[in-house]
């Protein structure tokens, strides 16, 4: 990243140079520290949307464990309820029960982006994709060792690290929105059979 790196000036006298302006862009190795921050800060951040969404998926898988065994032990049914305005109400809580889980599940179901510049080396799965091309073991490790020291001599890391930052970023971000959409089921979930009991205490 050319914008990084100050430009030295013309030689002044005899062979004399003047220092590189370092006025001319931000200090690189504080550029790649804040950016090795942020990709640290995401990944905490990732276990974190990680923990939360096992922790709710466990507690509503439980509590569906609990419906389902009551209902196969005849003890309790939807369809025991003697108002049929209560049952149709109780199914549509079940049903955004369901959509709840749903959205935890799918909130811990690994993702990553693959754009397909495996050179990069951005994250494990660039390195997978040396694999694709070809089985033999000696020419994966000739490509892939050919990228590494590519990416390791190459005069700044901020290309990657960015990529970094913003790949986990977006995982993380996308996590959370699938288990704010969760908790906002499970919510309307609680509402819903909050209503199904009324309209049985009432309408039966």
């Amino acid at each position: 990243m050319d914008a990084f790196v100050g430009a030295p000036s013309e030689p002044i006298g005899q062979g004399r140079q003047e220092e590189p302006d370092r006025s001319l862009g931000p200090d690189l190795e504080a550029v790649t520290r804040l950016a090795e921050s942020l990709v640290q800060e995401a990944r905490q951040e990732l276990a974190q949307a990680e923990a939360k969404a096992v922790w709710l998926l466990s507690a509503a898988v439980i509590a569906l464990g609990a419906v389902i065994s009551g209902a196969e032990s005849g003890s309790w049914s939807p369809n025991r309820l003697n108002s049929g305005v209560a049952e149709a109400v109780l199914w549509m809580s079940l049903a955004a029960a369901a959509a709840g889980i749903y959205w935890l599940a799918m909130s811990l179901l690994p993702r990553f982006h693959n754009d397909g510049a495996r050179d990069k080396l951005a994250y494990f799965g660039h390195a997978a994709q040396f694999g694709f091309d070809t089985k033999d073991r000696s020419v994966i490790r000739a490509n892939l060792g050919a990228a590494l020291v590519n990416v390791a001599t190459h005069a700044d890391n901020l290309d990657r690290l960015a990529d970094r930052v913003f790949d986990i970023s977006t995982i993380v971000l996308n996590k959370y929105r699938r288990i704010r959409r969760a908790i906002q089921a499970f919510g309307w979930s609680a509402v819903l059979f909050g209503l199904a009991m009324a309209l049985e205490v009432v309408l039966s």
